[in-house]
């Protein structure tokens, strides 16, 4: 397969993006075809089940993507990455694993390819697990035409990504998205805009920060009842391979360091401006907070309802 070169993206003027919303909307809404990346892991078959989920069905346009697996930092280099990972070490207190780093140059990858689509597309990673692809299409291709022109995503797992089903009875509700504060959490699977894939392409480039979502004014929307879950028994973390002590987070005591601006002030950085370290610190926090209980109140009130 053809490997994407690793540049930034040629700047794009006014009237670039106004054509490109004009062709956007003429396009998706003249065809239905949905384009839909898979992120495959090298000698794996975990991406199999996506596939057979998808196969022999004219709505779905399938384009398997090999992911970049890097096994030490030397790699980088052979592979000719680029990364700057100040930030993430100031505000995480580790560097990026080179997996991580990886995982962040495929959707860097996969978000470039969408990024010169007229109408868009989803990215899946080969753990996504499609529950019903007639929903997983309708919720897609929905949002995408109500979003032509606009930099959003639509995070098909869900608010804190579920791998246990949570179905509406009723097939109108399973199409309903709400709009969060801040940012999704794993990009295990999302429906993304040219737009959205541009905007987050530039901000990892260097790679800065892990695949999740680096900081950007894209728009995050969620599904109520998520068409697609994380993992299954087959599937496990690629990126972690027994580290998992690396992704717990900040302890106790550095999180109480970081409320107090003690590490802003200590360590303070060119790259880590005050209202940087205020969004990263307190408002994505309270957003996410913030984020649960709406959801979890709308999913209430959806369930009581019907």
């Amino acid at each position: 397969m053809e490997r994407l070169v690793r540049s930034s993206l040629e700047y794009r003027s006014p009237v670039f993006r106004y054509c490109n919303v004009f062709l956007g909307y003429y396009s998706i809404m003249g065809h239905k075809e949905l384009k839909v990346i898979i992120i495959k892991t090298p000698n794996s078959d975990r991406y199999l089940p996506i596939v057979k989920v998808l196969a022999n069905n004219e709505k779905f346009n399938v384009v398997i993507l090999e992911a970049t697996i890097l096994n030490n930092y030397s790699e980088l280099f052979t592979k000719e990455i680029e990364y700057d990972t100040e930030k993430f070490l100031f505000f995480e207190g580790r560097e990026l694993l080179p997996r991580e780093i990886g995982c962040a140059a495929s959707h860097n990858d996969a978000r470039k390819i969408i990024s010169k689509e007229i109408a868009g597309g989803v990215i899946l990673e080969d753990d996504a697990r499609i529950v019903d692809s007639e929903i997983f299409y309708r919720i897609s291709i929905d949002f995408l035409k109500t979003n032509i022109g606009k930099s959003t995503i639509l995070n098909l797992t869900g608010f804190r990504h579920s791998s246990t089903l949570r179905k509406s009875t009723r097939k109108d509700q399973n199409l309903k998205v709400t709009r969060i504060f801040g940012e999704g959490d794993l990009a295990v699977a999302y429906a993304i805009t040219p737009e959205a894939a541009y905007n987050l392409y530039k901000s990892n480039f260097p790679i800065s920060w892990v695949a999740d979502w680096p900081s950007s004014s894209t728009k995050f929307f969620v599904p109520l009842y998520p068409p697609v879950l994380h993992g299954d028994d087959l599937s496990g973390s690629i990126i972690l391979d027994g580290k998992k002590e690396f992704r717990y987070g900040l302890t106790t005591f550095d999180k109480l360091r970081f409320l107090s601006f003690y590490i802003y002030f200590r360590g303070k950085s060119e790259k880590i401006t005050l209202i940087s370290y205020i969004k990263r610190v307190y408002i994505a926090r309270l957003a996410w907070r913030l984020n649960s209980l709406i959801i979890r109140t709308q999913i209430f009130l959806q369930d009581l309802f019907l």
